[in-house]
């Protein structure tokens, strides 16, 4: 059942209009502004009404199935549209606005692609399943994991009061435990600075290996991993806020005092449908009580599949998968290639360009740089995944089963230890791709920090 109601809809048409008025308005009563550059600097207003036109048309196109071709190529054309206009004007707003839009504009421009690709009801029935029940765009903006990401052994249909709050305490305590990681890590980043190369990191790399030019320091590397740890406590403190938020809002529908759908406060307002409070109620239990963590302990993985695929940021795993594994996998398929591990390879490479183009649109539009070191970045964990699963193939775990069934259990860890240390020995010299673009624009960083001035202490002790 569909929870978009006509009511919904009409929502959405008196916005979008309303946005696009008052950008005509603007276009028309300064018309000399547009044409003095490219593109025409517009206030902040008028720049955020502009960006939101394009998303809010293709969500009016998506709430039915994708019919016809013309309707496929408005709508592709309105996601290029949604994600040119923010990297055209990147670095000309205050960077609290434009950081936030062009991160989401990157996660919602993917889901975009998703949604094109599972939708297209003119192809043939060959090529899509015409069965699959159709669920808006809208409705798919936070439904970013797989069923393998819901711990179904601990499942819990309707949590009692009491599990609400424990659950919340606990939460809470992780995020300030985490907080305090991420304030030591940017104390450590703002007090022992290094300068960061010009020059980007694989070209670097090869006068490394052609002239002997040393790649970094050790002073150099300690300052690339503390980065690196504070883009992982700043990704994983989003997550965790958006977890208690979920169980605050749970917290709320649960002390209501009736039981019955209709009479809850949100409904009686006409604020939601009954269908719609059940759908984001049993949406929150998901998500704060069945969901397992976005970041899995990523920091014990024993292999490169390991980390990317169950460790590491795995609400993005639908996207890379099914926007690249599976068409280069498919494209291998269809040009004849037997060998299933050729499959497998241009899969995983496929995979990795798809992440690589997310991050490095981000580097362009935060930090109005293109240096290609997010696509070398990715790409080489992409032949490292290749390479490391032609060396440790399949049929060596299997045999590690056998042993682990005899009792071998020092064979077993003393394994997974040695693997550990030697996927974080060819993992380290690739680091400094993924943090030098950013560590050149630390100026543009908005460092949450609440004991130290990250940035003013950075370039005093670099002074």
């Amino acid at each position: 059942m569909n929870p978009l109601t006509k009511k919904d809809l009409n929502f959405l048409y008196i916005l979008t209009s309303i946005l696009f008025a008052y950008v005509i308005n603007f276009a028309i009563t300064n018309s000399t502004v547009l044409t003095e550059e490219f593109p025409p600097k517009l206030p902040t207003t008028v720049f955020v009404s502009l960006y939101f036109i394009p998303k809010l048309l293709f969500i009016i196109f998506s709430v039915e199935p994708i019919k016809t071709r013309k309707r496929c190529y408005t709508l592709i054309m309105l996601e290029i549209l949604y994600l040119a206009i923010p990297l055209s004007y990147r670095l000309k707003y205050n960077p609290e606005i434009m950081n936030n839009i062009i991160v989401f504009t990157g996660i919602y421009g993917y889901k975009m692609s998703l949604f094109i690709k599972h939708n297209r009801k003119y192809l043939p029935d060959t090529k899509i399943n015409q069965q699959k029940e159709f669920t808006p765009y809208v409705l798919t903006l936070n439904s970013w994991r797989h069923d393998s990401d819901i711990e179904s052994k601990a499942e819990i249909e309707e949590p009692t009061i009491k599990q609400v709050d424990e659950k919340i305490k606990s939460r809470v305590l992780m995020f300030i435990w985490k907080w305090m990681i991420n304030e030591t890590v940017l104390y450590l980043i703002a007090n022992f600075p290094q300068k960061v190369p010009d020059r980007p990191y694989q070209i670097r790399m090869i006068e490394y290996f052609t002239k002997g030019i040393p790649l970094f320091t050790a002073a150099s590397m300690f300052h690339y991993i503390c980065f690196f740890i504070f883009i992982f406590f700043y990704l994983t403190l989003h997550y965790d806020a958006i977890v208690l938020l979920s169980l605050l809002s749970l917290r709320c529908m649960t002390t209501s005092q009736t039981t019955i759908t209709e009479k809850r406060f949100l409904v009686k307002t006409g604020l939601l449908t009954p269908t719609q409070f059940s759908l984001l109620k049993n949406y929150f239990i998901t998500y704060s009580f069945n969901t397992k963590h976005c970041f899995n302990n990523p920091w014990i993985s024993t292999s490169p599949r390991e980390l990317w695929s169950s460790r590491w940021h795995t609400m993005f795993d639908e996207p890379f998968k099914e926007l690249g594994y599976f068409p280069l996998k498919n494209l291998s398929i269809s040009l004849g290639f037997t060998s299933r591990k050729f499959h497998n390879a241009m899969g995983i490479l496929g995979a990795f360009f798809i992440s690589s183009l997310l991050h490095e649109y981000y580097i362009i539009g935060l930090f109005n740089q293109i240096t290609g070191e997010h696509l070398f970045f990715f790409m080489a964990h992409g032949a490292i995944m290749i390479i490391w699963e032609l060396v440790f193939a399949y049929e060596k775990k299997d045999k590690m089963k056998e042993s682990e069934k005899e009792g071998y259990n020092f064979r077993k860890y003393a394994g997974a230890f040695l693997k550990w240390l030697l996927l974080l020995a060819i993992y380290m010299p690739i680091l400094p791709a993924f943090t030098e673009p950013m560590l050149r624009r630390a100026d543009i960083w908005i460092f949450p920090s609440l004991f130290t001035d990250v940035k003013n202490t950075m370039y005093k002790n670099m002074a």
